[in-house]
This record gives structure tokens, C-alpha cells and sequence, in this order.
């Protein structure tokens, strides 16, 4: 039997994004050179099948660093990258908007999704983007992206494969190769991921601001939402969640801190409480707010220090 080339397996643990409204799990793109065909996804203690993908994925590295970028907004940063195979295209900004051009990018904090607006071919394989969305769907990474990270292009969608309960927050050996052999032939890629599940990992809250009214120590934020919050029409977004409810961290900027919960988006202290429990009232407090689900936990926060 002939050899088949060895599979690159990359397993992405992203946020949900597009019109998703739910996910049985992260993503797993595939790549070899020449194609399966169809390769086979494979995970957990018996290695059962969870996914089939159709085609190959395009990849690449960053052959530099990507500085850390508001989300948002388009920001007119620029990176060179290489890419394995195949090649890149700009769009209108209007396409840019509506979603085109993602790549997942490996980040010490997790994926990030980056789109942009324009490529340029600048070598063999190798591409300058400029026209940068970051942090899209709630991927927002607060620390610079090294050279040398790895991205994958997710205009050439790749599969979700499902991950049971017991599989979250553990290490899973998942492996990925052609769909007519079996998961132990030598075409597999193996690799050990742990699974955080960020499809279900609640957006950080946006416009945080602290004031002090009246002696009240008032802390205000908008939440954001995993599903469905495209829509332009008037009200709040869906919340996406079973109940509402927030966790709010406060204290001195490189203090002590306390923690309590809320269940608006806005939480208050009275003077005579911020004094028992920080000693006195606070000049200057340092503040994180994160979204909690019912099925994740907190979600990633938003923070901030705010002079009173």
C-alpha cells in the first residue's frame, strides 16, 4: 500500500462567529500535500471518529510580530506572513465588514481572529497584509503576537467535531488523516489539545467607567453577546445566556481586592462599606467585570483604573 503524506492537524478553539448560534465544539482545519480527498477526525480515550473535512486548509506563520490592537475598528496595521500554499485577496471594506477574510492566529492567550483588507504578494508565498480587524467575535488578546506564530485561513471553512463534557479543561489526543484508513496509520497527525470550549465563553463587557456619586462608589458597563448580535435594530442584543449575571473584582491598583456579583450592568458601594473593607475610601481603583455563564463560568473581563 502506498504511503500518503503526513496530515497538519490544527485544532481551533475559537469563539463562535458568523450566524453561528451554537457549536458542539472547536474546529479542526487539516492540510496535506497532495489531499485525501476527505480526511477523518478522530478524538478521545477510543480515538472514534467526530469529523469529516472536505478540503484542505491554507496556512501559514506571521514572519513578524503583530503588536496588540483595539477591536472594533479597522486599524491600518500591517504584517508579512508566508503561506504554505494557494495565496490571498483583497477585498471592499463593505466585504471586510461582512466578514471576509478571517485567520485564526495562535496567540500565548489563545486564537485570535484577525481579518483584513487588502494583500499584497510581495515574495514566494510570502504576503503583506494591511487593513486590520482584531479581535473579532470576542478574541481579543491583550499582549503582542510573536514572529513565527502559526494562522489558518477560515474562508475555507474547516469542520467542528464535538467534545463530550468530561473532555473540557483535559488533555484530549485528537488525530486527523485520510478517512479510509485508520486513526493508527502513520498518515495520522496526533496531538494532545486541552479544550476550553470559547464557543461557549462569555463576550468581555465593553464601556466600563467608575464614579463616585454622592459617596456611592458606581460602577456601569454594556455586556456584549456570543449569538446573535449582528443585528442593527433597536434594544439591547440577545443574551444568549440562561440568567444575566456579572462578577466584579475591586480594589486598589496593585492591592487587595474583593469580589462580588451583579445581575445589571451596573453595581454600587456604599462609603461606609468601601471603607470597612478597604480601610477607607479609594483615590484611585482598579476593576474587572466578566460576563458568567451557567454553562462556562467567567467569561473573559474587562478592566480598568479609574481616579475617583
Amino acid at each position: 500500500m502506498r504511503p500518503l503524506s503526513q496530515a497538519d492537524l490544527f485544532v481551533l478553539d475559537l469563539p463562535l462567529f458568523g450566524s453561528e448560534i451554537e457549536r458542539s465544539g472547536p474546529l479542526a482545519a487539516v492540510a496535506a500535500n497532495p489531499w485525501y480527498g476527505v480526511a477523518a477526525v478522530h478524538a478521545g480515550e477510543e480515538l472514534d471518529r467526530r469529523a469529516l473535512v472536505e478540503r484542505p486548509c491554507l496556512s501559514g506563520q506571521l514572519l513578524a510580530p503583530l503588536a496588540s490592537a483595539p477591536s472594533g475598528r479597522i486599524v491600518e496595521q500591517s504584517v508579512t506572513l508566508v503561506l504554505d500554499r494557494g495565496g490571498l485577496e483583497s477585498v471592499t471594506e463593505a466585504a471586510l465588514l461582512a466578514g471576509a477574510n478571517r485567520l485564526a492566529v495562535a496567540t500565548v492567550d489563545g486564537w485570535e481572529i484577525v481579518q483584513f483588507r487588502d494583500a499584497t504578494l510581495i515574495g514566494d508565498g510570502i504576503w503583506q497584509i494591511v487593513g486590520l480587524l482584531r479581535g473579532q467575535s470576542g478574541s481579543e488578546t491583550a499582549t503582542d503576537i510573536s514572529a513565527g506564530s502559526v494562522f489558518v485561513l477560515l474562508d475555507i471553512a474547516p469542520a467542528s467535531f464535538p467534545i463530550e463534557d468530561h473532555e473540557w479543561n483535559v488533555p484530549v489526543e485528537v488525530r486527523a488523516g485520510p478517512a479510509r484508513r485508520v486513526p493508527e496509520d502513520s498518515s495520522y497527525a496526533s496531538e494532545t489539545f486541552t479544550i476550553e470550549r470559547a464557543d461557549r465563553r462569555p463576550l468581555s463587557p465593553v464601556h466600563l467607567n467608575a464614579v463616585r456619586e454622592d459617596g456611592v462608589l458606581t460602577v456601569r458597563w454594556i455586556r456584549r453577546t456570543r449569538i446573535g448580535g449582528d443585528s442593527w435594530g433597536v434594544g439591547d442584543v440577545p443574551l444568549g445566556e440562561a440568567f444575566e449575571r456579572y462578577q466584579i473584582t475591586v480594589g486598589a491598583p496593585g492591592g487587595s481586592a474583593e469580589t462580588f456579583e451583579s445581575t445589571t450592568p451596573e453595581w454600587s458601594l456604599e462609603s461606609s462599606d468601601e471603607a470597612a473593607l478597604f480601610g477607607g475610601l479609594l483615590d484611585e481603583v482598579e476593576i474587572a467585570v466578566s460576563q458568567v455563564s451557567e454553562r462556562y463560568g467567567p467569561g473573559r473581563s474587562a478592566t480598568g483604573v479609574f481616579v475617583l
